[in-house]
């Protein structure tokens, strides 16, 4: 090559535009894929703290329930001839 003919290397000219790209696509998959994975955790904890909210709430309900057999005792209904614990 002589210092008359001005040619460009396409190589590297057309390349440096793609490898900018590919880094930024590849980082923007990768953010993706945690974002993902993340909100699948965040499902699952929202879950397992449902449930438990749940169970601790029929827990004391069934306490009270409980608490109040003790206190009153069986009652008998007044339409049937029945008595109506309230454990059950």
């Amino acid at each position: 090559m002589d210092n008359n003919n001005q040619e460009t290397d396409i190589l590297n000219l057309g390349t440096a535009p793609a490898m900018s790209q590919a880094n930024s696509m590849q980082a923007e998959a990768h953010s993706t894929g945690l974002m993902f994975s993340n909100a699948a955790n965040q499902q699952q904890l929202n879950f397992q703290q449902g449930l438990s909210t749940s169970t601790m709430n029929i827990k004391k309900i069934l306490n009270v329930k409980n608490k109040q057999t003790i206190v009153f005792g069986n009652r008998r209904s007044r339409l049937l001839n029945i008595e109506d614990n309230f454990e059950s």
